[in-house]
């Protein structure tokens, strides 16, 4: 499918199961099937609660469209960076960084951030996590 911004938020397979394991609910069936301005629409006005019982619907979804973007476009200044360094010195070694899991219930925000060497270039990306990963 080209990669349109409606592919990029809502309808590859990534953003999808993103959005399922993170906003939605039983009640909320046809949250594919609308047009992009529809779409953004609605879930900008909704007054529902999330799956998240202690945050409104429309602040997760909005987080999320901001996440989301925000972690396609790291993915692309990620393999400039790396195919614009390869062969040098310069590039580092990967480090490890665990995870713990949070307390049932609760969310924890996961964020990072790259930067190809300028203020010019640079990008960041955040994942939701529950007590389940």
């Amino acid at each position: 499918e080209p990669e349109s911004s409606n592919h990029v938020q809502r309808d590859c397979m990534q953003s999808k199961n993103l959005w399922q394991h993170i906003l939605l609910t039983n009640a909320t069936c046809d949250f594919f099937t609308p047009n992009s301005s529809r779409w953004i629409k609605d879930n900008c006005k909704s007054h529902e609660r999330s799956k998240f019982h202690f945050l409104n619907r429309s602040i997760v979804f909005n987080i999320m469209c901001w996440l989301i973007w925000f972690s396609r476009n790291k993915s692309k200044a990620v393999k400039q960076c790396l195919i614009s360094q390869f062969g040098t010195s310069r590039i580092k070694p990967s480090t490890f960084i665990g995870w713990k899991p949070s307390q049932d219930g609760f969310l924890m925000l996961n964020t990072d951030g790259t930067s190809a060497g300028n203020l010019d270039s640079a990008g960041s990306g955040g994942m939701f996590r529950d007590a389940a990963g």
